[in-house]
């Protein structure tokens, strides 16, 4: 719908029911492009152009005020989302002087499919088109699918060509949360040819993002931040066999109920390791049931299947499959072996806990209790284990993540302006 006026002024976007914030009441001059085989052009002074949206616009509404984005600085935002499509948006960022692609991160079943296509792709035929050296370089085939439409579509509409063409000097800066932060940086890594200053932030991206050896090469460029516990970042191909395997091993070596232990996780006051010793046998000590022999059977099985070779992450010299591999499993075990390890982009900046009065007690996002956090650089091998705890869930969250930057930031005297 081009140049609709719409009433927006009751939709959350002013508050108070007074007049819109941005001034969105009679809003005209939206860009619908979807049929149009005209160029896109982009003019000062215009909100940008908007596609996938609904028609009274409200994502786009919601968009610019919770972002506390004005209307002019909006280049242009994509709304869509299907199987390898994800929203994401241009916007100015006029304080700094810069022009910023951001990446949502999971929200739909479309994008929770993407999540879980963790099959490992070569980056050699996407070097090849994006002018970068792809050899030896896997990704998360999900991920790659994504990055591969959103660059694309920005070739289709050139609107972020045209805009760093216009404001000389200004600077370039992609940011995503969870799958999104996946999204941003392999896509920084294939624009970076074409925008060499370009700077990558990932917040939280996914533990099976990329292969080490690409990991490693954007560090020069790109910073992950990581949240407390936060599952994701730790939730690569390996670490999910690795945590399967140590549940398997704990129910096979309980002396109490799975419910005691489950419970156990509240207890904030006996010691951890006391615990342990009260509720499992030791590795090793524990006595023979049908179980345990049922779980030394289906240990000896997944061998056959080479599942060790993806927990432990071999390298490319070392790509033979066991023999017996189901002809099923072969290609995507020899992936993984000439893949190697996988882990979170860039340089990792760890928000560490060193405050948490009440916490554990606290699974709600918007709990109050007592939080400080530490930043300090981590490497990719922190986050080779998931850490079980009460807030391995909840510090993934964006309204977990913002507090406690902000927090950081007040604490080293930083403001966000």
């Amino acid at each position: 719908v081009a140049d609709a006026d719409i009433e927006l002024g009751g939709v959350g976007v002013g508050g108070g029911g007074g007049e819109p914030r941005f001034g969105l009441r009679q809003r005209s001059g939206y860009q619908s492009v979807s049929t149009s085989e005209q160029p896109l052009l982009w003019t000062e002074g215009a909100m940008g152009v908007v596609e996938g949206d609904n028609w009274a616009r409200l994502h786009t509404a919601a968009f610019v005020s919770i972002g506390g984005i004005r209307p002019d600085e909006l280049i242009y935002a994509s709304f869509r989302n299907g199987l390898g499509q994800i929203p994401y948006a241009i916007v100015k960022d006029t304080q700094r002087g810069q022009i910023v692609i951001s990446v949502r991160g999971s929200l739909s079943l479309e994008d929770v499919m993407v999540d879980v296509a963790g099959e490992p792709r070569s980056l050699e035929e996407l070097g090849e088109a994006c002018g970068f050296d792809g050899r030896g370089c896997w990704a998360h085939g999900g991920i790659v699918q994504v990055a591969e439409w959103v660059w694309k579509d920005l070739d289709r509409h050139g609107l972020l060509d045209a805009t760093m063409g216009q404001l000389a000097g200004w600077g370039l800066t992609l940011v995503g949360h969870s799958l999104g932060g996946g999204v941003a940086s392999l896509l920084g890594f294939m624009l970076r040819q074409r925008y060499p200053r370009l700077r990558v932030i990932a917040y939280s991206p996914p533990g099976g993002a990329m292969n080490q050896r690409m990991a490693s090469a954007m560090e020069p460029f790109c910073i992950t931040l990581i949240l407390g516990d936060d599952l994701f970042p730790r939730m690569g191909p390996g670490s999910m066999i690795r945590l399967r395997n140590d549940i398997l091993d704990v129910i096979s070596r309980a002396k109490v109920n799975k419910a005691s232990i489950m419970r156990s996780v509240l207890d904030t006051t006996t010691d951890p390791e006391e615990l342990a010793n009260n509720m499992l046998y030791p590795p090793g000590g524990a006595p023979a049931t049908v179980f345990r022999r049922h779980l030394t059977e289906y240990q000896a099985y997944v061998r056959t299947l080479g599942e060790d070779r993806i927990a432990s992450g071999v390298g490319e010299d070392d790509v033979a499959v066991p023999p017996g591999t189901p002809s099923g499993h072969q290609e995507v075990i020899a992936k993984f072996a000439s893949a190697g390890r996988f882990g979170v982009p860039g340089r990792v900046i760890h928000l560490v806990k060193t405050k948490d009065e009440a916490a554990l007690r606290c699974l709600s996002v918007t709990c109050k209790a007592d939080r400080s956090y530490t930043p300090v650089y981590a490497s990719p091998d922190d986050f080779r284990r998931m850490r079980i705890s009460p807030s391995m869930g909840i510090d993934h969250f964006p309204d977990r993540i913002a507090p406690a930057l902000e927090g950081v930031m007040a604490d080293w005297g930083l403001s966000a302006d």
